[in-house]
């Protein structure tokens, strides 16, 4: 709701029967007043509008979007939905849920890691030992890389881009004698550093938490 303040955008889909999910993280940097509706609800859409179907073009058809789900980590109240239809349109049969291209989201200093991404669904015809290699699928990884990295304008009346990608440092906390990590919950915690680049991973990458039905 106000300059300075950071979002989560959950983007989640279903893939062969089993829930999958990608959060990304953006910072208001311009100050924007929706039409209608929260501000969570315009980047919803808007990450609908722009980065979905960067995402669809690596996905193949087993791949079907659900919804995408945004909430203001500082606000509790700033919360925001699109249903999205659709999905993955880019070969069929996939290896397997938990097999994914990966991205990694650079950043300029070491007040926080890089990030990364893993985009479910890999189509069987697209890797030769484990290295992408078709070159149309490659071009399509290289305009999500760039789709990524922009910053994005909120809906009408916004005149200029409102939101840039960042990654977000977490919080570290020792509870019950382990060791716990979580996103900031209040401003003073927030650290966060901007997205200046992605880069698409030609080696085939996995993700762990989606093997063997765990989901997401």
């Amino acid at each position: 709701m106000a300059i300075n303040d950071v979002y989560a955008v959950t983007l989640r889909q279903m893939m062969l029967g089993q829930r999958v999910t990608n959060v990304f993280f953006y910072e208001q940097f311009a100050a924007f007043t929706p039409t209608s509706g929260t501000v969570a609800a315009d980047l919803a859409q808007t990450f609908g509008n722009v980065v979905m179907p960067g995402i669809n073009n690596i996905q193949p058809t087993d791949v079907v979007n659900v919804q995408i789900d945004v909430e203001n980590l500082f606000v509790g109240a700033d919360v925001g939905q699109s249903i999205e239809t659709g999905g993955g349109g880019f070969g069929t049969n996939s290896i397997s849920t938990f097999n994914a291209p990966a991205f990694k989201l650079a950043v300029p200093a070491k007040t926080t890691r890089s990030g990364s991404k893993r985009i479910a669904g890999v189509a069987n015809n697209l890797v030769t030992d484990g290295v992408f290699t078709d070159a149309t699928y490659i071009g399509a990884a290289s305009t999500l890389e760039g789709l990524m990295t922009q910053n994005l304008a909120g809906l009408a009346p916004a005149t200029a881009n409102v939101f840039r990608p960042v990654v977000v440092k977490r919080i570290k906390e020792l509870i019950a004698g382990k060791t716990k990590y979580r996103l900031p919950n209040v401003i003073g915690e927030k650290v966060v550093q901007v997205v200046v680049d992605v880069i698409f991973q030609l080696i085939m990458s996995t993700q762990n938490s989606r093997k063997i039905g765990r989901g997401d």
